[in-house]
């Protein structure tokens, strides 16, 4: 199983450069400094406007949120997904016309792309894992 972390920062916290720094060295440590991750730069609500942009310019693949904000939680979720579903392989399946109760366990399990309806049946170009998560 592949790992992706997502590290949670307080950026309005003036140590929290050390912090990050702490976690990289742990991570380090156990082998993990290779794992893709996402960081979360939290609480920008509480910063002014040039601290925001030196954010965005010191940590550009960085996500600068607030969790205060509606739109910055939908701006992650969708962020989050893509993040995960990048790696992902397509995968196209058939499905027979008589296999019709499969149809629901793949829609709930998987991602899918596209649907064709052929003389076999339902061909799905699909994503292994459906990722949905509420917000």
């Amino acid at each position: 199983m592949a790992w992706s972390l997502l590290s949670v920062i307080d950026a309005f916290d003036q140590n929290f450069r050390s912090q990050l720094a702490v976690v990289r060295e742990v991570l380090s440590e156990i082998g993990a400094e290779g794992t893709p991750y996402l960081l979360l730069l939290n609480k920008s609500d509480c910063l002014n406007e040039d601290q925001k942009l030196s954010l965005k310019q010191e940590f550009s693949d960085s996500i600068l949120l607030s969790t205060r904000s509606p739109g910055d939680i939908q701006a992650l979720r969708e962020r989050i997904i893509a993040f995960f579903e990048k790696d992902m392989i397509e995968e196209e399946i058939l499905v027979p016309y008589n296999a019709q109760g499969i149809i629901g366990e793949v829609r709930s399990n998987m991602k899918i792309l596209n649907e064709k309806f052929t003389e076999e049946g339902i061909r799905l170009l699909v994503l292994p894992g459906r990722l949905t998560f509420g917000v």
